[in-house]
């Protein structure tokens, strides 16, 4: 069986065509000398088969205005068990700059184009010493079957030529689902996101793996810059992860969202960039956007298992944020095994849930320059014994440190305005609030004050309570 890859010879039936002509595609310009010479308005277009036949090998483009790309058709693309994918400006793909069949395109100079092409045939398989097979999607469904046949019931896959479009793998992997396969896509280059995003994020659609519960494992391509709602829905024994470092968006509830549909066997995840690469991500819509969360989630509710997020190899323990950063993001760290995190007075606000379930942190200190902090951003924090608040910070909001089960005090700065509801809720071990001089206003659903609206809301053991101006109830 031969090994499936992007061929990287040059077609012969490749040639380079400048368009020049005494037509609307050239003007006379003088030079230096006083003499005219001619000056193209146009660009060439090259297309290079790149291992396939091609009839037509060149076009025009225009300097001033978008040309639209001759389809693969017309040009008479053919290639023997492939079938066409896009043009790239690399034979490889290996750039990651994808032009599709037909598209428009505005180049700055003269360029080539090389066809990217799948490879359709089923033999095309390559069975590596290892035990591992490297596949392409038009051959995994034909791989699988005879896996399975043979009554093995475990596979690694390394599958190259993976594109946006396509769903061959998820439909193998529903189809032997008593292969517990595990994935590398780490060769599949031409990958730019996984799932689906809302219009605003680009109207991505991409393939997804939800409700292959045979999935065991997979590494993302570094290519891939999104991950979509539901992308690893029901993936219910997945137990390892390895995102790709230019990651740019955790969307929805990607790894889960409710206790049928969470990634619950969860136990390792791996991020191939930095700390800093980490707080760029945009996290949006759930905690569920942040495979830690289901991981945590996991050990929550089985309180057996532990599970580890690895920063560019090293399991993060200690967070030191970088000067660099402004903003910690929502859920960045919820469900982390962080000991301790240094904040720097870089950060001027802290996102909902940013820190939610980090059992193992023990302390936080808010430096001044942070104004603003979003729910539940410390919220079961199980083991958080010490606090120091932001003296600028005004309002202490919704559940910010609820279920802070270890927290014994807290002092609420001078700054602070309101206080909104369940901030402390079931902080069962707090026995001190004091108030510096505080004239707070608190968010209570009509009840008395020093009951739903208290910092010590179910804090059953409170003893002394500091207060320098009279609360008022709102």
């Amino acid at each position: 069986m031969k090994k499936s890859a992007i061929l990287l010879a040059v077609s012969m039936f490749s040639f380079f065509f400048v368009a020049c002509s005494n037509g609307d595609d050239n003007t006379n310009e003088s030079n230096n000398n006083g003499t005219e010479e001619v000056v193209s308005n146009s660009w060439s277009i090259t297309f290079d088969a790149n291992g396939g036949n091609v009839k037509t090998t060149s076009q025009t483009a225009s300097k001033s205005d978008y040309t639209t790309l001759t389809t693969a058709e017309a040009l008479g693309l053919s290639y023997e068990d492939h079938v066409f994918h896009a043009w790239g400006t690399t034979a490889d793909g290996s750039d990651g700059i994808f032009y599709a069949d037909g598209s428009e395109i505005k180049p700055t100079g003269n360029i080539t184009l090389y066809a990217l092409w799948l490879n359709t045939n089923e033999d095309a398989v390559s069975a590596n010493a290892d035990g591992s097979y490297t596949v392409t999607p038009y051959n995994i469904t034909s791989t699988l079957k005879a896996i399975s046949e043979s009554g093995a019931t475990t596979a690694t896959l390394y599958i190259e030529e993976m594109v946006d479009s396509t769903t061959l793998v998820q439909t193998a992997l529903q189809t032997y689902s008593t292969v517990s396969v595990s994935l590398d896509l780490s060769k599949s280059t031409w990958l730019t996101g996984l799932g689906s995003t809302w219009t605003w994020l680009g109207g991505y659609y991409g393939p997804s793996f939800s409700g292959c519960t045979n999935l065991k494992s997979i590494v993302i391509s570094d290519s891939v810059e999104t991950i979509g709602y539901y992308t690893f829905s029901k993936c219910t024994n997945m137990q390892e992860i390895t995102l790709p470092k230019n990651l740019k968006s955790l969307v929805g509830d990607c790894f889960g969202g409710s206790t049928s549909t969470n990634c619950n066997s969860l136990t390792t995840v791996k991020y191939n960039g930095t700390l800093e690469d980490w707080l760029n991500i945009g996290f949006y819509s759930s905690l569920y956007c942040n495979p830690n969360f289901a991981a945590w989630n996991n050990v929550y509710e089985n309180y057996t298992t532990t599970h580890s997020f690895l920063v560019n190899g090293k399991e993060l323990t200690k967070a030191d944020i970088p000067n660099t950063i402004t903003s910690i993001p929502n859920y960045a760290f919820c469900g982390t095994n962080i000991e301790s995190v240094t904040i720097p007075s870089s950060v001027e606000s802290i996102g909902t849930s940013a820190f939610q379930g980090c059992w193992n942190l023990s302390s936080v200190t808010l430096p001044k320059s942070v104004t603003s902090v979003k729910d539940t951003a410390f919220k079961s924090c199980r083991n958080l014994t010490s606090v120091t608040i932001s003296s600028a910070l005004e309002i202490i909001p919704q559940q910010m440190f609820s279920y802070c089960t270890s927290l014994a005090s807290i002092s609420i700065p001078k700054s602070v305005k309101e206080i909104d509801l369940y901030a402390f809720f079931n902080c069962t071990a707090l026995t001190s609030v004091t108030f510096e001089d505080t004239e707070s206003i608190w968010y209570c659903d009509d009840t008395e004050i020093g009951t739903m609206n208290n910092p010590s809301t179910n804090a059953t053991r409170l003893k002394e309570t500091y207060v320098g101006k009279t609360l008022k109830q709102k």
